[in-house]
């Protein structure tokens, strides 16, 4: 090497290492005259540490899904800095350490402790089962009810403000009683985990009549438990929103995440979470959802095995909620268009991995696997990577030339082509009479791709949840002979 192209390489490793260096300070550096205690303390130990208490997120925990909080709180970590440290507990007082950030508290003032903008908002919910004989209408029959509750809202203001005793031993639904209509409790039972769904739990295991939740576990839930009915809303838009450590109401660190909040990329960050978190659990189909379940319970069984061993890098859940909305876990099926078997394979697409009988039902879901790996491998690493799974799914359904349609009309239209939030709202004009002359590999049913990947996330949710309650030794009831007429089906 000569000595000119020494200096010169030398000179590239400074620029590129102040780069860095300033790259990883600016977010700091935005924040010049705050009050900097506790975010000092934060930047001087490089960690930002945040306790969870409760996350109904949990429960549908997986690779491409840890929680809406977790998720926002490493990019506040990113935007620090520092690294992150979460801990899930269900009680606080399980904590050891003095955390920086306290998520899933009542939004109630506590000393020493500030609360943040909200993240996003929700609606406590008074939920039953759709088999319960008590009509709300009828306010005098709920006098002989029970209701269940999470301790954490038995301590919460919001309390106060929804439920009242009264003079007749019972507690009264302050929100929901006017005049002669009085909606009356004989008793609450408040579960003395804050976990949410304990008292979805003792509904569904007949202890309570009624239960009042939060309407994100609420929609969690009733994927794996489609027999929740949502009665009303009795208490609507409560913010949903962080505690910030403020010793002494030193308010640096909140300052801090209100700068991060106020930042364009974090809107974007907060509809993309939304996308993620909400889109899997919402709307909600009652009926599919039950037969759903039903096949969960007699299908799913004898295929598991083949699932569990063939997905290799991926979540066998994953699989098997590809292969029922495939073939609704039927290996002898067949379309009109020719795809046959479990993961309803092609002809050409068969004998291209060596799949030689599409009716055989391991090999059919070896196959599958097979072409989601080589369509996976084809997202450019630009797709982050909890999001390059549904860009692979798109193409699985419909071909991964329209993908790449679909990701060059997104740019065109300004959206950002390696995100699913935005390339998902443009799958609907791969169709389109005025657009799909223009495209490269010209028409497709995005449409139809686009409700087969929202169907398989949904689908996932449901088998993530089950298998969660499973190792809570809860058991789902045998449901088959309730499922709904869907002349009868109702929103609720």
């Amino acid at each position: 090497m000569s000595k000119n192209q020494f200096l010169w390489l030398f000179l590239m490793i400074v620029i590129l290492i102040t780069t860095v260096l300033l790259k990883q300070s600016q977010s700091i550096k935005s924040l010049n005259g705050m009050n900097t205690s506790q975010l000092s303390h934060v930047l001087l130990q490089n960690k930002l540490t945040v306790v969870i208490i409760n996350s109904p997120f949990k429960l549908v925990y997986s690779t491409y899904s840890a929680g809406f909080n977790d998720d926002l709180a490493r990019n506040f970590a990113k935007y620090l800095g520092v690294e992150l440290d979460i801990i899930h507990t269900e009680s606080l007082q399980d904590v050891i350490i003095k955390p920086d950030i306290i998520i899933g508290l009542p939004q109630d003032p506590i000393e020493n402790w500030l609360i943040g903008p909200p993240i996003y908002t929700q609606h406590l919910q008074l939920v039953a089962l759709h088999n319960t004989n008590i009509q709300l209408e009828t306010s005098r029959q709920l006098y002989q009810s029970e209701l269940a509750i999470s301790e954490t809202l038995q301590q919460s203001d919001v309390f106060d403000s929804v439920l009242k005793q009264n003079d007749e031993s019972g507690y009264l639904l302050t929100s929901l009683s006017k005049e002669d209509d009085l909606y009356t409790f004989s008793d609450i039972q408040a579960y003395e985990s804050g976990n949410p769904f304990y008292p979805l739990i003792g509904l569904i295991s007949g202890k309570e009549d009624f239960a009042i939740v939060d309407s994100v576990s609420a929609a969690i839930f009733r994927r794996i438990h489609p027999e929740l009915k949502i009665i009303t809303n009795i208490a609507e838009n409560e913010a949903f929103a962080w505690h910030f450590a403020a010793p002494g109401g030193e308010d640096s660190l909140l300052k801090a995440f209100e700068s991060f909040h106020q930042e364009p990329q974090t809107l974007d960050i907060l509809d993309k979470l939304a996308e993620k978190y909400f889109t899997p659990i919402a709307p909600f189909d009652k009926v599919d959802t039950y037969r759903f379940i039903r096949s969960v319970k007699h299908k799913l069984p004898e295929f598991k095995p083949f699932f569990v061993e063939h997905a290799k890098e991926f979540d066998w859940r994953l699989i098997a909620a590809i292969a029922y909305q495939e073939s609704h876990w039927d290996p002898l099926a067949k379309s009109p268009t020719g795809v046959r078997g479990m993961m309803m394979l092609t002809r050409d697409t068969a004998s291209y991995l060596g799949i030689d009988d599409r009716l055989d039902t391991e090999k059919s879901i070896l196959g599958g696997v097979q072409y989601l790996r080589f369509l996976l491998e084809r997202i450019p690493e630009t797709v982050e990577a909890d999001e390059r799974i549904w860009f692979a799914l798109a193409a699985y359904n419909m071909g991964i030339g329209h993908l790449w349609d679909a990701r060059d009309l997104t740019l065109l239209r300004g959206g950002n082509p390696d995100s699913w939030h935005d390339v998902k709202k443009n799958l609907p004009l791969l169709r389109d009479e005025a657009i799909y002359p223009t495209l490269k590999y010209g028409f497709a049913r995005g449409d139809e791709a686009l409700v087969y990947v929202e169907n398989i996330r949904r689908y996932y949710t449901s088998l993530l949840g089950l298998e969660a309650m499973s190792d809570m030794n809860i058991q789902i009831e045998n449901i088959s002979s309730l499922e709904p007429n869907v002349k009868t089906q109702t929103n609720g």
